[in-house]
């Protein structure tokens, strides 16, 4: 496991039971070839065994490569899952000549309250780069060779995400992250569909109707919001099937999400 922080992790606990963010490398024999960094969900309580390694591979017999990322969950709470996840690009493409990725070329996919995350991420909202630098300068983090990397992203792929903090949200996922009764103002600033700007990074998202975990309309506040702003996207939400379904092998129609992702995928990196 990569140690993305170089020693100088930010609100690091040692007294906790999750251990230091990290970030596990799927790199495949081709130079010049795009990256993928992946968000397990969990609800930010754990990271899904089944949305990491397994996604990873799957982009890896597609050509690109991939990374999964370790990001801090409750007890953590807000802003450590963001900013190991900012930390995380700025990481990859600090690396892009020795790991030999071909430049400006990184996607962040994301599942669940993963997918939330990843959103957070690829709605490239200064904003959120806001939270990171202030978090470094209240934790005294001596800036690195890292830091000189920005951390916008060229594409977003969600699966069935947790988008809203209002109507239709995962409560679970927003309390974990944000805690117990959260100011008004924290809520808004992460519910995703109120933060799409015109940097947002083109998306791909897909989702079933029958999802009674993270319900279908949090995609759909998510394209609107996307469709308001002119940003290119692509929805798929499909009958059948619950929540955490991953590469979703055994769902006929939603396991179509891959191949229509790899297409998809083509025209942005």
């Amino acid at each position: 496991m990569i140690d993305i922080w170089q020693n100088q992790v930010p609100g690091f606990k040692h007294n906790l039971t999750d251990p230091a963010p990290g970030l596990a490398k799927y790199l495949i024999n081709q130079s010049d070839r795009p990256a993928i960094l992946i968000l397990p969900g969990g609800g930010y309580t754990h990271r899904a065994d089944h949305e990491g390694q397994a996604v990873a591979e799957f982009f890896n017999s597609h050509g690109y490569n991939a990374f999964v990322l370790h990001y801090r969950v409750a007890p953590y709470r807000y802003p450590y899952p963001l900013i190991d996840a900012l930390r995380a690009v700025k990481y990859i493409k600090a690396k892009t000549d020795i790991w030999q990725l071909k430049k400006n070329s990184l996607a962040v996919v994301g599942f669940s309250a993963g997918g939330h995350l990843a959103a957070l991420v690829g709605s490239n909202n200064s904003k959120y780069r806001k939270v990171y630098s202030q978090c470094l300068k209240e934790d005294n983090f001596i800036a690195d060779q890292i830091e000189a990397e920005d951390s916008l992203i060229n594409a977003l792929i969600l699966g069935y995400p947790v988008i809203t903090a209002g109507e239709f949200s995962h409560s679970g996922s927003i309390e974990n992250l944000l805690g117990k009764n959260p100011d008004p103002g924290l809520l808004a600033d992460f519910s995703i569909e109120a933060n799409i700007c015109l940097n947002t990074a083109p998306t791909f998202v897909w989702h079933t109707a029958a999802d009674q975990s993270v319900p279908v309309e949090n995609t759909l506040k998510l394209c609107c919001s996307l469709s308001n702003y002119n940003i290119e996207f692509a929805s798929h939400i499909f009958p059948h099937g619950g929540h955490g379904l991953g590469l979703a092998k055994d769902n006929k129609l939603a396991s179509q999400w891959q191949q229509l992702a790899i297409n998809w995928l083509a025209e942005f990196l």
